[in-house]
């Protein structure tokens, strides 16, 4: 690849032309008619593109695949939305019991993957799940409520 970008990954027209080829990469038959870069992180953190060449039959098939995935993720996002108002409606009818906001840590641990601190978590929680969860600091420290930590599934939330 050369030296366009300063040495950054780079899918100028002369990159593309460059790394173009006659022969589609997926069929291996068909004369490509399209390069197209993806931009792409390594294993150590390294960035670049990869070019893949297509010819039309191929390319279509990519543009359907594209769209069935684009609209699954369109639905799973929808679902989501549904069980957020769903979880919220059932949340209003819930009386206020206090509990240390470790607990929510702790649960948020056990539902989210996450290598962050306990500190970095609990100010998420705070700042993101305030009402939802009634987030109040009493003697200078945080509490939240029980009963809403019971229900609330915090996976709805992240993707």
């Amino acid at each position: 690849m050369p030296n366009c970008d300063w040495g950054r990954p780079c899918n100028c027209r002369e990159c593309t032309e460059m790394n173009r080829k006659e022969i589609c990469d997926i069929c291996i038959e068909n004369k490509t008619i399209i390069t197209h870069s993806q931009y792409e992180m390594g294993r150590k953190g390294i960035s670049y593109y990869r070019f893949i060449n297509y010819c039309q039959k191929c390319w279509d098939e990519k543009k359907k695949k594209d769209e069935i995935e684009r609209q699954k993720e369109l639905e799973e996002e929808r679902k989501k939305g549904e069980n957020r108002d769903l979880l919220q409606k059932r949340l209003e009818k819930i009386d206020h019991n206090p509990t240390p906001i470790k607990n929510a840590v702790a649960k948020f641990r056990e539902q989210i993957k996450i290598g962050n601190s306990d500190k970095y978590i609990r100010d998420d929680i705070i700042r993101r799940f305030k009402d939802i969860l009634k987030v109040e600091k009493t003697r200078n420290r945080w509490y939240c409520c029980k009963n809403r930590l019971e229900l609330i599934d915090f996976r709805l939330f992240f993707y």
